[in-house]
């Protein structure tokens, strides 16, 4: 079966240890202390975030939500606030669709300009809807420090994903 685990081992060999920086989960704030309620939505979690550490790929971010059940995709394009923040600290967004989950078909129209990955029953992906990217927001200090925290607490490296 393949699950959201699965597909974050998958993600992870689009961007390998040198070129890139890849976590999973990611609170888009830390600390207790930090605000909350920013307009978009308050605290949310990033199931994937990769970041590129060399110039000649413009250091580009990439977000990515991952969903394996269809209710659950359904209800996320009802709800555009809930990837607000990951698209905006992202050059690139991209919904990644288990099998039978849906398709690039099922985006409404504020959501074209996102990214559609299919996954198949036999564990490959494919692009299947062009992402068209934008330009990012700045980083902000409290997603920095979210980010290199779950880097340094995962400890993701190509070795992790080779036993797929």
């Amino acid at each position: 079966m393949i699950d959201a685990k699965y597909i974050k081992r998958l993600l992870k060999i689009r961007h390998p240890d040198k070129a890139w920086i890849y976590a999973t989960e990611v609170p888009t704030k830390t600390g207790y202390n930090a605000p909350h309620d920013n307009g978009l939505g308050g605290l949310r979690v990033i199931d994937a975030f990769a970041m590129s550490v060399w110039p000649s790929k413009e250091y580009k971010r990439v977000a990515y939500e991952i969903k394996v059940a269809r209710s659950d995709w359904l209800a996320e394009l009802e709800e555009p606030t809930k990837r607000a923040q990951a698209w905006y600290l992202a050059d690139q967004f991209y919904f990644v669709l288990g099998p039978g989950v849906g398709d690039k078909r099922d985006l409404p129209r504020d959501a074209r300009r996102c990214g559609v990955i299919q996954v198949s029953k036999q564990g490959e992906i494919a692009d299947v809807g062009y992402c068209l990217g934008h330009d990012a927001w700045p980083m902000p200090d409290w997603f920095v420090a979210s980010f290199l925290r779950c880097v340094r607490d995962q400890g993701w490296s190509d070795k992790v994903v080779e036993d797929l």
